[in-house]
């Protein structure tokens, strides 16, 4: 059965170098809960929030910042859920595959970012050890505009691999890890010491949800 209740977004700021808000990270969240809601799989979950977006508009939720948020390559390949997204405004954070792919499904997966990032404008972000993977090295160079590093895995990440990307310092949970990722000279930074994320209260129950969303969470 599907619980009565709502659906929400998480909202947390991404400052940059001099401590300004320059876009948000977009999580999905139910009522009253502030972790990640348990059994709904990560590619449904970015349907949703999709759905949230579009049903009470974007520029209200990211007061018309850039939004990172999270999306599976299943979600890259299967359908049209961000034809009503505006490009400009939205950084693709790419996330590994759930299941096996075909060499066919790999070779329609960099057409298909290729044409959303030159042909429609959407900006794509990706965790350094998704890059480090050798399937994805080549998408990583060829499309990533910003690569996020967990600050916990600092010691491991080699910064001038990564030349001309902007790099994004992430789940900063303490001063001294954040002190250590201004030290490396990281674009971008977030995390619980920063700002914890937020709810974004709507009044959004199910009836809200398109069928296509309805019928995923069955």
């Amino acid at each position: 059965e599907i619980s009565e209740n709502p659906f929400q977004i998480a909202r947390q700021e991404v400052f940059n170098s001099k401590g300004k808000v320059e876009f948000y990270a977009l999580y999905l969240r139910k009522e009253n809960e502030e972790k990640y809601p348990f059994g709904i799989p990560y590619f449904k979950a970015s349907l949703i929030v999709i759905d949230i977006l579009l049903n009470h508009g974007w520029f209200k939720i990211t007061e018309g910042k850039k939004f990172l948020i999270n999306l599976s390559i299943q979600n890259i390949l299967n359908g049209s859920c961000l034809d009503f997204l505006p490009p400009k405004h939205v950084i693709i954070n790419l996330q590994k595959p759930y299941e096996y792919l075909s060499s066919t499904q790999w070779r329609l997966l960099r057409e298909r970012i290729k044409k959303l990032k030159k042909t429609k404008g959407f900006s794509f972000a990706m965790y350094y050890n998704l890059c480090e993977q050798k399937e994805f090295t080549g998408i990583c160079q060829l499309y990533a505009d910003y690569i996020l590093v967990d600050v916990h895995e600092l010691e491991n990440f080699n910064k001038y691999k990564y030349a001309g990307k902007k790099l994004i310092a992430a789940k900063i949970d303490s001063k001294n890890l954040l002190s250590q990722s201004k030290k490396l000279g990281f674009n971008y930074y977030f995390g619980f010491t920063l700002r914890k994320p937020k709810i974004i209260s709507f009044p959004l129950h199910l009836a809200a949800f398109t069928p296509n969303v309805i019928s995923l969470l069955r």
